[in-house]
């Protein structure tokens, strides 16, 4: 029996969370959990398995890329998969950082996320690689 993986989705805007959140359990099959902001993706990551983190760039507390440099140092190899989601004003300044596997502009295509979420599934964070404007899925916050 094969366990599904978990989703950690970061974002402050609940509509935009709910609606990532569905798509990524009705169509992914994902269990997901959402948090509103980037101190608590942080703590969830410390206190259970999680595979996959979507991060909003600009959230509450901390913002995506402090969150996902703390998960980094926290976690090192045994990390999830980081993804982050921003809008194009910060997209050169986290696609420059490093600290991302994934980076995707607002708004991103289900399809683009979904073959970026396959690309993690059996690995932990990898490539750095950077989405484009036409790399975008549809957000969602619960």
């Amino acid at each position: 029996m094969s366990m599904r993986k978990v989703v950690l989705v970061a974002d402050d805007y609940p509509d935009s969370a709910d609606l990532l959140c569905h798509l990524l359990e009705i169509k992914g099959g994902y269990e997901t959990l959402w948090v509103d902001n980037g101190r608590d993706a942080v703590a969830r990551c410390g206190e259970r398995r999680i595979d996959i983190a979507i991060l909003d760039f600009e959230m509450p507390e901390l913002d995506g890329l402090a969150a996902a440099q703390r998960i980094r140092e926290m976690l090192g190899d045994a990390r999830p998969m980081l993804i982050a989601l921003t809008g194009r004003a910060y997209m050169a300044e986290v696609s420059k950082s490093g600290t991302f596997d994934r980076v995707f502009e607002k708004p991103v295509s289900g399809e683009d996320l979904f073959r970026a979420l396959e690309g993690a599934i059996g690995a932990t964070g990898s490539s750095g690689t950077t989405g484009t404007a036409e790399d975008k899925p549809e957000s969602s916050p619960r």
